[in-house]
């Protein structure tokens, strides 16, 4: 991942041949999984903080959840010249598919009232009405069948639109019509893994934080110190103190705050 990004910041070169470096400075963060949502923010710290210093070459960044933002910003990275570095991340699985973590019991949310429902009926239940609870019970066995079939088929549409995205992005589409036409040549990189299961979030966590160290060590910055973000707390302690000597703007600013 680390050469990966090396290249593409320094090496790159664009449909016209041009080495790109200094301009690719963008890279987008996408899990079609709504469980790593908040993974671009925890990027944006661990990234940004630890590499983001003089001459490192860290790029920007960004992301969504891909079902979300495939509506939104998807149209910039398809057919803008802006240059993006685009992470995909894409699980195999569905997590609530597999036995040990989707059963009945869990598909079925009101199932404990089925039964609250079955041991209040009447003592005096004549044949017809227990006929009907019975029926209840194929009933909820036929939910949970469908529910699990929709969800299965579900996830291969997740999967299906997740992998599209990468190759229009790689081969584009030529048109003469230039509100048609998608250059392609556009970087993506595809993270495949099983299911999101508390193992396998670890070690992605744990190959983006060796990345970061890996990409510091080649730029020769020290990825675990943070100056940039302790000048803006200093100066927010002289604000707060009401000290003077402040810029204009600065000024002015408190002067229209008081």
């Amino acid at each position: 991942m680390a050469i990966i990004e090396i290249f593409y910041r320094k090496y790159f070169k664009n449909n016209e041949g041009k080495l790109n470096s200094g301009n690719f400075n963008n890279k987008c963060i996408v899990p079609y999984d709504c469980h790593l949502g908040y993974l671009y923010k925890y990027l944006q710290q661990a990234e940004m903080e630890s590499n983001g210093k003089l001459n490192s070459g860290q790029f920007l960044i960004w992301g969504g959840i891909g079902t979300d933002v495939q509506h939104s910003f998807f149209q910039m990275l398809h057919q803008n010249d802006e240059n993006v570095l685009l992470e995909i991340l894409l699980p195999a699985k569905n997590l609530y598919t597999e036995p040990e973590n989707f059963n009945k019991s869990n598909v079925i949310l009101n199932q404990n009232e089925h039964k609250l429902y079955k041991r209040n009926i009447d003592s005096d239940l004549n044949s017809i009405q227990f006929t009907k609870r019975v029926k209840l019970d194929d009933l909820v066995e036929e939910s949970f069948n469908e529910n699990l079939s929709f969800i299965k088929d579900h996830h291969k549409l997740l999967l299906a639109n997740g992998l599209a995205q990468s190759r229009a992005l790689m081969n584009g589409k030529d048109n003469s019509d230039e509100k048609l036409l998608f250059k392609g040549n556009k970087p993506t990189t595809t993270i495949l893994y099983s299911k999101l299961t508390p193992d396998v979030l670890g070690y992605l966590l744990s190959i983006y934080e060796h990345k970061i160290f890996t990409v510091g060590s080649y730029y020769q910055v020290n990825s675990f110190d943070q100056f940039g973000v302790q000048l803006g707390k200093e100066i927010a302690i002289e604000i707060y103190e009401n000290k003077e000597n402040f810029d204009e703007s600065t000024k002015k600013l408190l002067e229209l705050i008081e």
